[in-house]
């Protein structure tokens, strides 16, 4: 289309419909980040009258645990036995078990020495998980810094699932995602993407890996979480 047939007809339907295509794509995407970026309600419990769109983050328990009686049960999974965990254990390990986002910070170079290079910086970088049992689900959280183009914010993760069996064995399967505000478990692909980004991305202790590929069931039970060997 010449400027003489624009400036009579206007833009032709090819560039109405890209026009419109990217108009929708830029605002699906504002939306996204406006929602990552809202900040989550922090409550002792959810409200009963809680509107449908608002998104609350309640913790688990992080009361003190008996070191001595986890690892005693570490142990007998470990040896092939059948184990209760509570939510307080399960917080303990993974406290244990997973770094949290704190850093020591680097020592002095020497007088004359060449400046170090600057550390790569990660996008996102996940503190310490929090587990919670609620409803018969499994509730994981993580505190996640984004940090993108010299910007910094911090959102919480939350996943919420139970176990399901699988030919690897029992596998996590969240039926709810958020990233800060926004149910992200919704976007196609997304929900294995934060699962693999944030939940696997530490290792866990080899006892415990191959302890959990020989159970036979896992199952929620109350506010406890079963760990069921044959």
């Amino acid at each position: 289309m010449n400027k003489v047939d624009r400036a009579l007809y206007g833009p032709s339907l090819t560039e109405v419909i890209l026009g419109a295509t990217l108009s929708v794509a830029f605002g699906a995407v504002l939306g996204v980040a406006l929602l990552v970026l809202k900040p989550v309600e922090v409550v002792k419990e959810i409200p009963k009258n809680a509107p449908a769109d608002a998104v609350y983050y309640v913790a688990g328990p992080r009361g003190a645990s008996n070191t001595a009686t986890l690892q005693a049960k570490r142990k007998l999974l470990v040896a092939g036995n059948s184990v209760t965990v509570t939510q307080e254990e399960l917080n303990a390990l993974a406290n244990a078990e997973r770094p949290s986002m704190s850093v020591r910070p680097p020592k002095p170079a020497a007088p004359g020495a060449p400046a170090p290079a600057p550390a790569p910086s990660d996008t996102f970088t996940s503190g310490t998980p929090n587990l919670r049992i609620y409803n018969g689900e499994l509730q994981v959280a993580l505190p996640v810094k984004i940090s993108l183009a010299g910007f910094d914010s911090d959102v919480t993760v939350q996943t919420r699932g139970t176990f399901a069996k699988h030919d690897t064995g029992f596998v996590y399967e969240p039926s709810k995602v958020l990233i800060g505000s926004c149910p992200v478990g919704r976007i196609p692909g997304m929900t294995g993407w934060v699962v693999g980004k944030f939940l696997l991305s530490k290792p866990f202790p080899a006892d415990l890996v191959t302890a959990w590929e020989k159970l036979s069931n896992v199952e929620i039970i109350d506010s406890t979480l079963l760990l069921s060997m044959p």
